[in-house]
């Protein structure tokens, strides 16, 4: 949302925001904010969080939730050597478009559409990963950790090499692990599971479809959330696979559609949203994983300059006071 003319400080209610910072930080071209080691978390028998039984269980949402916040330390640890790939899909579309003049301090809705793409490739607890991801708005990362020591590479520059701060590599792998949980997230309030007819030995296959009851109390979100108590899903469809043996997520196909009427809030123009999220995560050989994990041969050290006190005083031209 931006306005017309003079420019307000403004809290947008984040229709455009709302997945693509739940995807990642660089969905909305922000840095994550530094946090704390995480603690170790020992590694959780399937049952600790979900059991499924027969193919005909169909588990409620609050459940499929609780089965898909699953850490990545906790995943790595029952699946080791593993790939994990999705792409979203986010659109926003105000209807009737915006005019093409508006009046001066007027909300203006605007289109988004976003792509994010990721692939992180898990191969030992060295640790020793390899992550890419990007946005069609110009952000993303590619890093390579193996064992202390961090590769990483933005578009068009050549890589660099640094000591690794475990805590942000932690935060991209927990991002990156949490994106199924999130996208199923977005459309819990109005969300139906149930079991597919078709399904395997090794996969619980769940049917995702818009559910025409009220949400549980688990799972309708804050009464504080302007989105949530405004947003109206219209269709919803997908599939849900959870290995029966780990209780882990090993693929999710999802899209949805919602809309947000107009109000005093929101704005003049009603908006229209899409979701599409496809997504697998699957264990690979520890040989091929290790093998398609390598340093660059190229990157050179990252050059960590300390800015002494003459150095700034004399860049600044004498405006630093001594």
């Amino acid at each position: 949302m931006v306005y017309a003319a003079r420019v307000h400080d403004l809290r947008p209610i984040g229709a455009a925001c709302v997945l693509a910072a739940s995807m990642g930080a660089w969905a909305c071209n922000r840095e994550p904010e530094p946090v704390a080691d995480l603690p170790a978390l020992p590694v959780r028998e399937a049952n600790d969080v979900w059991a499924p039984g027969e193919a005909s269980d169909a588990p409620p949402v609050a459940t499929v939730l609780a089965a898909l916040r699953r850490t990545h330390r906790d995943v790595r640890a029952q699946l080791g050597p593993h790939r994990l790939r999705y792409r979203a899909h986010f659109v926003t579309t105000p209807q009737p478009p915006p005019p093409a003049n508006p009046p001066v301090d007027a909300p203006v809705p605007k289109n988004h559409d976003l792509h994010d793409e990721l692939e992180l490739l898990w191969a030992s607890a060295d640790p020793r990963f390899e992550l890419r991801q990007a946005n069609d708005a110009g952000r993303g990362r590619h890093v390579i950790r193996i064992e202390d020591t961090l590769y990483s590479q933005l578009d068009h520059r050549p890589w660099l090499a640094a000591p690794s701060e475990g805590a942000i590599d932690e935060l991209w792998l927990e991002d990156a692990q949490r994106s199924a949980h999130d996208a199923v997230a977005f459309v819990a309030p109005a969300l139906a599971v149930a079991a597919a007819p078709e399904q395997t030995d090794s996969a619980l296959v769940l049917a995702l479809s818009l559910s025409t009851a009220d949400p549980s109390p688990g799972v309708a979100g804050s009464p504080d959330s302007k989105f949530r108590s405004a947003a109206r899903f219209d269709a919803i469809e997908g599939e849900l696979r959870i290995d029966r043996k780990t209780g882990i997520w090993s693929a999710l196909r999802l899209h949805a559609k919602y809309h947000l009427d107009a109000d005093a809030d929101a704005g003049p123009a009603a908006i229209h949203g899409v979701l599409e999220y496809d997504g697998s995560l699957e264990a690979i050989a520890s040989e091929v994983a290790v093998a398609a994990v390598t340093a660059p041969p190229d990157a050179a050290p990252l050059v960590d300059r300390t800015r002494l006190r003459e150095d700034e005083r004399r860049l600044l031209h004498g405006l630093v006071t001594p």
